[in-house]
């Protein structure tokens, strides 16, 4: 019963791991614009930990990006 749950698990997680590989460089995409946003915007009030979330978020956004790409040309 048990080797039935997991096969049927596995299957289902391989049929998806390429759109979650895709969904991971979209992710990263999104937080790469986030970040320069964050970054560049011209905003007078707490600048430093805008400038630093942005940081973070490009960081993130570029790790994301280069994970999901990687294990897709991986796959």
């Amino acid at each position: 019963m048990e080797q039935g749950i997991e096969s049927g698990i596995d299957h289902a997680l391989e049929n998806i791991s390429t759109q979650l590989y895709i969904l991971s460089v979209v992710a990263g995409v999104i937080l790469f614009i986030i970040g320069l946003y964050l970054i560049f915007r011209n905003s007078e009030n707490k600048k430093q930990k805008t400038k630093m979330i942005g940081l973070i978020s490009l960081g993130i956004g570029i790790l994301a990006f280069f994970s999901g790409i990687f294990q897709i040309i991986i796959q």
